[in-house]
């Protein structure tokens, strides 16, 4: 699929801000396939949403082996008071209120460098709307 051929990757951390204007229930889609490596072990990272992190380790390959894709959905609420919350989990800095940001952050780890093939931030939740039917 065309969304595992390119992929964004930096020698440190690196953040994506995306827009989230309303409270609500969301969904983010993080969409990932190991292109370069031929093991285990060779990429780690972690994600985190502000301070929060969200997925520890994440070794690509080690789940899904190459060029598999590998698909991660972390659900979270944002408040009215503009809060993030994550399994009841506030996630510190990770809204900008002012211009209406959610940050997620991809965090350089103990092996080689953090990367993403694809984002999507979807309203609703994965078993309520059945979001997983329409991606």
């Amino acid at each position: 699929m065309e969304l595992y051929q390119t992929e964004r990757w930096h020698s440190d951390s690196f953040t994506y801000s995306l827009p989230v204007n309303e409270p609500g229930h969301y969904v983010i889609i993080l969409k990932f396939s190991e292109v370069y490596f031929q093991k285990a072990g060779e990429k780690v990272f972690d994600v985190t949403l502000g301070k929060l992190r969200v997925i520890q380790n994440l070794d690509i390959f080690e789940r899904v082996g190459k060029a598999a894709a590998h698909d991660e959905f972390i659900e979270f609420d944002l408040l009215d008071n503009q809060k993030v919350m994550v399994k009841d989990k506030e996630a510190e800095a990770a809204y900008d209120k002012k211009n209406k940001l959610l940050r997620i952050k991809f965090v350089k780890g103990q092996a080689d460098n953090p990367k993403i093939n694809a984002i999507a931030i979807v309203k609703g939740n994965l078993m309520g709307k059945n979001i997983l039917n329409h991606l």
